[in-house]
């Protein structure tokens, strides 16, 4: 197991194996090239971090405001994001559990590809398209306002900001 403790942090490729790393920074963690294996991945400073690349290993706990940009995030096991995530490009994340804080889309679009319990906790915003296609469930605690949202996960719970919520979209929403 490693744990790299900077003010920035870069690194390119990364091949975990089995064991786990813990990024702890104060300013920028920047993950360039692919991060893959089987450990988990823990970014725990009170930095941020950038994720130019894709992941795939055994599970994330990022609580820094992270942005994503490497397309796809995919565990073998849960992702907790207790940070605010931007997307800046199409973003897939796959896994057993998927937690996010508020989610700031722009135009792109995320992909929430769960077997257990995803829950959005914090406002999801954008003008890219929403899914939700899991074969778990899906829980939203906040509002949605993105371009479209398509929902097929087997139950879908609102629970909403004080008992109400309002998901707004320019296109359609489809909950199937």
């Amino acid at each position: 197991d490693t744990t790299l403790t900077g003010t920035t942090l870069s690194l390119a490729a990364v091949s975990m194996g089995g064991d786990n790393l813990t990024l702890d920074n104060s300013g920028l963690a920047t993950l360039n090239g692919a991060v893959t294996g089987t450990g988990a991945l823990t970014a725990s400073g009170g930095g941020t971090l950038d994720v130019d690349s894709t992941i795939n290993i055994g599970s994330v706990s990022d609580s820094e405001a992270t942005t994503l940009s490497g397309g796809t995030v995919t565990t073998t096991g849960g992702q907790s994001y207790t940070g605010s995530v931007t997307l800046t490009a199409d973003t897939t994340l796959t896994g057993t559990t998927l937690s996010l804080a508020a989610v700031s889309m722009g135009s792109d679009d995320l992909t929430l590809d769960n077997s257990g319990l995803a829950t959005l906790n914090g406002a999801v915003s954008g003008t890219g398209a929403l899914t939700a296609d899991g074969a778990g469930n899906l829980t939203v605690d906040n509002n949605i306002t993105a371009g479209s949202l398509s929902d097929s996960e087997a139950i879908t719970t609102l629970n909403g900001t004080g008992g109400a919520e309002a998901i707004t979209t320019i296109g359609g929403q489809s909950y199937t």
